[in-house]
């Protein structure tokens, strides 16, 4: 979709301005106090095992858990912006900075007696410079947008380049209030060398030819430096990705196995294992001892068993021959 070409006035800049860094600060501090809260409360937890778990047992758990926790977290913080968000869409609150919308009518009577003023106020709407087309009511369509042209202002030579006119600031995106640019744009401009000398001759410009006091001595800037290897977050990404993932390039959590072992060290440690005594042969051979044992002893037993008979037939027998002498 082709956006129209919002032209800014030397009455106010609606590029990235003073609001929308405060915006983006405060985004970041409140992205920073979550994790902070979040990370103690997931501390103070307690991990209980009914047996140890072994070290890749136990990361994995700990890994699963982690990454739950992480989107829990990146869910509930983009709701909390969504809903903020959306309170501003819905109110459309009269934040402008300069009276331009606000119109006060005084009127007087036949008689010259003044009535009471009426105040009249502007519905909030995004301008373009296609004459052809309609300004975009923010009341009614929350979702306008426009790209961001500097003001003219007169020739410069800025890196070497002869400059004048207006200048389309890259990444920039003007919406219906500060969170919607802020979260519609990317920090493109930023990245770029040509494009920060721009806004910053643009600032001197306006500061010393409009008698416009921003406030802070101005400086010499440098471009930021994108570095793949270390970034998640290419120049071109917008800040609603960047907001939505807390602003964190990389979680980096740590897992101990040592501590969670030394924590949980058992006074002694038990386990079962199967264990086959015998082979066949074994029990085979076993078998064969206790049926020669079981034969030899029978033997003997029969052998004994028989010479008692004998012995207590011998002395009956002897009773009744002496029996019959008598």
């Amino acid at each position: 979709m082709k956006l129209p070409e919002l032209k800014i006035t030397d009455n106010g800049y609606q590029g990235f301005g003073a609001q929308h860094m405060q915006l983006l600060s405060t985004l970041c501090n409140l992205a920073n106090k979550t994790i902070d809260d979040a990370v103690h409360r997931f501390t103070m937890r307690s991990f209980a095992t009914l047996n140890v778990l072994s070290e890749r047992n136990f990361n994995d758990v700990l890994n699963t858990t982690l990454k739950q926790f992480i989107q829990s977290l990146l869910i509930n913080f983009k709701l909390l912006i969504d809903t903020s968000h959306l309170f501003t869409q819905v109110d459309q609150p009269f934040t402008k900075p300069d009276q331009n919308d606000l119109i006060f009518n005084t009127t007087a009577d036949q008689n010259g007696t003044q009535q009471p003023s009426q105040i009249s106020i502007r519905l909030n709407s995004i301008v373009n410079n296609d004459s052809t087309s309609m300004d975009c009511i923010c009341a009614t369509n929350p979702q306008c947008q426009s790209k961001v042209l500097l003001p003219d202002y007169p020739p410069v030579v800025i890196g070497g380049h002869n400059l004048s006119g207006s200048y389309m600031m890259p990444g920039m995106i003007a919406g219906c209030f500060t969170i919607d640019s802020l979260l519609l744009s990317t920090l493109e401009c930023f990245y770029s060398n040509f494009c920060v000398s721009i806004l910053y001759f643009y600032m001197n410009y306006t500061q010393y030819d409009f008698n416009t006091d921003f406030g802070v001595s101005l400086i010499d800037v440098h471009p930021l430096v994108y570095e793949p290897s270390m970034s998640s977050f290419p120049p071109n990404t917008s800040l609603k990705i960047i907001v939505q993932q807390m602003m964190v390039e990389q979680w980096n959590p740590l897992i101990l196995f040592d501590h969670y072992y030394e924590t949980c060290s058992p006074i002694y440690c038990t386990y079962g294992q199967t264990v086959r005594t015998k082979t066949f042969v074994g029990v085979t051979i076993t078998f064969l001892f206790i049926i020669g044992g079981l034969t030899v002893a029978l033997r003997l037993i029969i052998f004994q068993l028989i010479k008692f008979i004998f012995f207590i037939l011998q002395s009956k027998v002897k009773r009744q021959n002496q029996g019959n002498y008598k």
